[in-house]
């Protein structure tokens, strides 16, 4: 019985500090949801903000809830482990805000509930977040490489998007350097690819780096009717 409680005990102190922190996140920081917004290819984006200057690394990757989702049960009560994940889009900036996108995984689903609120444009003033994180990081130190490829298929490439936006930034500051850079994309329709047409439109385009295509973005649409190449 020790030798098993001793092994019983590590994880389980592992978990109740994870759980720990999960909630002081959640009733120690406060979370703004500056915009909801519809995109085609059922999915929606949400800009995010939280009271402690929130702070992350590019491609890591935060649990999100809602308070008061049409559909769900109201409040925190049940929602112990109930946080969704999804990587943040947006680069590492002053903390101000960051954004998510979500796609929907069918009907019923909780993701789907979130799109069809974004259809109905809610009052942003009104919408109950809770945001624990930021979790993960990645393996790879890529401030020593000077070539580096994205790969990244459908609403995975979100946080693909916020690591080429973070190693664009580093090189038109000077800070490191780089010869090549590819983000590569691959949707399955055209609605898909509007996702980020924002993004991609406030991109730095009098800049060297992507003038010279030391900085590149190949989005594939793979449906056969709208094969292309972008």
């Amino acid at each position: 019985p020790g030798a098993a409680l001793s092994w019983f005990s590590v994880p389980m102190f592992f978990l109740a500090v994870d759980k720990i922190l999960h909630w002081a996140d959640v009733f120690c920081k406060q979370t703004e949801v500056i915009a909801i917004t519809p995109l085609g290819g059922d999915a929606c984006r949400l800009v995010l903000s939280r009271s402690d200057a929130f702070a992350y690394e590019a491609g890591q990757w935060v649990g999100v809830n809602f308070l008061n989702l049409p559909g769900e049960m109201e409040g925190h009560l049940g929602r112990i482990g109930s946080a969704h994940p999804y990587s943040i889009c947006t680069p590492p900036g002053d903390g101000s805000k960051f954004e998510i996108v979500i796609k929907s995984m069918g009907d019923g689903t909780w993701s789907q509930k979130v799109c069809d609120w974004a259809n109905r444009n809610p009052d942003t003033s009104a919408v109950r977040a809770e945001i624990s994180g930021p979790f993960g990081g990645l393996q790879v130190q890529l401030q020593f490489f000077k070539h580096v490829l994205l790969v990244g298929g459908g609403v995975g490439v979100t946080p693909l998007i916020s690591i080429f936006l973070d190693l664009l930034k580093a090189h038109v500051s000077g800070d490191i350097a780089r010869c090549k850079v590819v983000l590569i994309w691959a949707v399955r329709n055209v609605e898909q690819v509007a996702w980020f047409a924002e993004t991609w439109a406030n991109l730095p385009w009098d800049d060297a780096a992507l003038k010279e295509s030391c900085f590149e973005v190949r989005v594939f649409v793979t449906t056969m009717s709208d094969r292309a190449i972008a």
